[in-house]
């Protein structure tokens, strides 16, 4: 939990682990400006610290992929969408 903790930017509060299920009270920050963001290199680096050089490979490739087919704002549109839900889905398969 922590790990996706450090790696979202977010902070537990509070949570609670039942039988078949978990509350967990988040604090999200507030996003930051644009100049203050990673760009790809770093936020690669960072996910490769937190979860390990395969998952980190992975974001490299899929982040290149996408910008050479010509996408924009991959990484907005991903966070957007993903970054919570991820989140929880990660934290449910952790041991």
């Amino acid at each position: 939990m922590r790990t996706y903790e450090r790696l979202y930017g977010l902070r537990v509060l509070a949570y609670c682990m039942m039988s078949n299920h978990f509350h967990i009270l988040v604090e999200v920050p507030q996003r930051p400006a644009d100049s203050e963001l990673p760009d790809d290199t770093a936020l690669v680096a960072k996910v490769r610290s937190c979860l390990g050089d395969k998952i980190g490979g992975k974001l490299e490739w899929e982040l290149g992929h996408l910008r050479a087919m010509g996408a924009k704002d991959v990484r907005e549109n991903a966070r957007a969408r993903k970054c919570l839900s991820l989140y929880e889905k990660n934290l449910a398969v952790c041991p």
